[in-house]
């Protein structure tokens, strides 16, 4: 079927191990079932498989990354999304942003002791200090707060970039991040 073999293109191109890429397969087999496939894309419904599987399993691929690779427009995607969430029920856990920090960390080839303070800084905040923003945002703000300690020369738009937010957002999250480390 084609649209396995879309879910395992995806899979192998983001180095996903077997055990994934069967979840995947098994996800995008039942929603094809639940009539998710009529009058949608089975490259879109495969996307959102692997999205899935990722997400469930606490992987830190974004939208954008399996978009990358997907044979899908993010507006495509979304709606399938959507659609996959009313039609089976389908729930995402919320994503912490502590599991973006090593990423974002190589990403900008900072050294090991920027990712550890990066993950201090943001298991020590509060949940109400980033409940409803964009995980990657707060993970970008936490690894910038961390390498400014240590003089490290990592600019603001590099981040934001690797995070896929916009600078605004990063500085916004800074703001909270670093009112939050004063208070302490």
């Amino acid at each position: 079927m084609e649209g396995l073999y879309e879910v395992r293109r995806l899979t192998s191109a983001l180095e996903l191990g077997r055990g994934l890429r069967n979840q995947a397969c098994s996800l995008f087999s039942s929603l094809h079932e639940a009539g998710l496939a009529q009058g949608r894309s089975l490259p879109a419904i495969a996307a959102v498989a692997v999205y899935v599987a990722c997400r469930v399993n606490g992987l830190p691929w974004t939208q954008t990354d399996v978009l990358e690779i997907a044979d899908c427009d993010r507006s495509l995607f979304r709606t399938t999304l959507q659609a996959a969430r009313q039609k089976v029920g389908l729930e995402l856990p919320p994503r912490p942003p502590a599991s973006f920090i090593p990423r974002l960390v190589s990403a900008v080839d900072a050294p090991d002791e920027v990712r550890t303070r990066a993950t201090e800084i943001v298991q020590s905040l509060p949940v109400d200090a980033y409940t409803g923003a964009k995980p990657t945002g707060v993970a970008a703000a936490c690894v910038y707060v961390a390498a400014q300690e240590r003089s490290m020369s990592i600019t603001q738009a590099q981040l934001a970039e690797e995070a896929d937010v916009t600078t605004v957002t990063l500085r916004s999250r800074m703001s909270v991040i670093e009112g939050v480390l004063e208070e302490r």
